[in-house]
């Protein structure tokens, strides 16, 4: 057997399945792209190489869609038809495509982590436990400690070590200890110059700790920089856009809504976030965003059986809400109380998270502000369940502060905004929010 870039043996005696192995996972950590035609490559080299059909497989969970669900069981089959059987490590990234694949996040992050345990160098596998198992679980400590768990492999001489500089920072930063985080994101960039994980762990420090003057600069690219990156090159406009929405630059905001975080119709997940996440902090502070609700819908609603992240589900919702589509509104209801109706973690989330989240948008859409009110605080405990980060998550607790004023709740609102003064004390929507309630 040959060996990886970090010296761990690859099923295959291809020297082109390896260098096409290596080349898919540096693509991939740059987020380019092309990463999945190395990929590709690496199987065409060596069909037979286990590790190489699990590597697509991965790739693909990365999408969160259902409907590629059939292909990834199919680069399981083939892994596992192995001649001969799997290697040891070969097993573990098998058994966490699997769990990924069967859409079980907590097995998922214990076995992944158990592989990391034999395997500290997996840089790819440790990515999978990162950002594809503990962040949509939202498990903000562990995010940092699977990263410092594996510490004790790495140096600067390691091949990756910028992106495994990166994790760590953002592990960090999803802790709560900024000045670490902001370091190691900046000391990555020095590593690995096109990581766009590390440039995002650096722009959530900044929107955590109110530095929006910071973040806008930070995010100084042009617009074309990362034309040939994944849907995450448009996340991280997102996080410009929310530096300048917390600043009151509205127009702007807006403008960089159409020109880069939702410049055209997707029903990437992380678009279908972005575009709904933005829009409605933008309508909550007095902007008309005119008919793109409309436009975000429909591509909501055309991804609304695709979906298997509960995040994503409570934006398709915030959408379809907005938007006013109804029967569209009933369906995706129906289908998360057809999915509480089951067993295990995904049944549990669907009934103690994401229904409570989807009847609460749709109240707020209806103008039934109380009920809105109710029932995002009912639910405020378990919002970190359904994932993503507290940036993100932020969405749900401006909506339920926004209730809170329009609803007349002043003690409610008056200790909301208390709260929020002293987490986000520069942001222009807590002054919007202040100058309502004293209206």
């Amino acid at each position: 057997m040959l060996q990886d870039v970090r010296g761990y043996q690859l099923d295959t005696s291809s020297s082109a399945c390896v260098e096409n192995f290596d080349k898919a996972v540096a693509r991939f950590f740059e987020f380019r792209l092309d990463a999945v035609e190395y990929a590709d490559a690496a199987i065409s080299a060596d069909p037979d190489c286990s590790m190489a059909q699990l590597l697509k497989g991965y790739m693909l969970m990365g999408a969160q869609s259902r409907n590629l669900l059939p292909v990834v069981a199919e680069h399981i089959a083939k892994a596992e038809a192995k001649p001969g059987g799997l290697t040891q490590r070969a097993k573990g990234w098998l058994a966490g495509l699997k769990a990924l694949s069967a859409n079980d996040l907590p097995h998922a992050s214990k076995v992944l982590g158990q592989h990391m345990a034999e395997w500290p160098l997996d840089l790819f596998v440790l990515k999978q436990l990162h950002q594809q198992t503990l962040f949509w679980r939202g498990k903000s400590l562990d995010l940092r400690d699977s990263v410092l768990r594996v510490s004790h492999a790495w140096d600067k001489d390691v091949v990756g070590f910028g992106h495994y500089l990166g994790m760590l920072g953002f592990g960090y930063e999803e802790a709560g200890e900024y000045e670490k985080a902001e370091m190691c994101g900046r000391a990555a960039l020095q590593h690995s110059p096109e990581d766009l994980w590390a440039v995002h762990t650096v722009a959530h420090v900044l929107e955590m700790q109110g530095r929006h003057k910071d973040g806008i600069e930070w995010i100084n690219y042009p617009l074309n920089a990362w034309d040939d990156r994944a849907p995450l090159a448009r996340h991280i406009w997102w996080h410009k856009a929310l530096f300048l929405w917390d600043s009151g630059s509205y127009d702007e905001t807006l403008a960089l809504y159409d020109s880069a975080v939702y410049p055209a119709p997707s029903t990437a997940y992380i678009d279908v976030q972005n575009a709904a996440a933005l829009l409605w902090r933008l309508e909550m502070t007095g902007v008309d965003v005119g008919s793109r609700w409309h436009a975000l819908a429909g591509q909501a609603e055309a991804t609304m059986d695709d979906q298997l992240l509960a995040f994503t589900e409570s934006h398709v919702s915030a959408a379809l809400a907005k938007a006013g589509r109804s029967e569209a509104l009933a369906k995706q209801r129906q289908q998360l109380a057809e999915r509480a109706d089951g067993e295990g973690w995904a049944a549990n989330l669907a009934s103690e998270v994401s229904i409570p989240l989807a009847d609460a948008f749709a109240a707020y859409t209806m103008g039934d502000y109380e009920k809105a009110c109710d029932g995002l605080l009912a639910s405020r405990e378990e919002w970190v369940r359904v994932g993503g980060s507290h940036a993100q998550r932020d969405l749900y607790t401006q909506v339920l502060v926004d209730s809170a004023v329009k609803a007349g709740r002043r003690k409610l609102a008056e200790s909301l905004l208390a709260e929020r003064g002293v987490q986000h004390p520069n942001s222009a929507g807590l002054q919007y929010w202040r100058r309502q309630l004293a209206a």
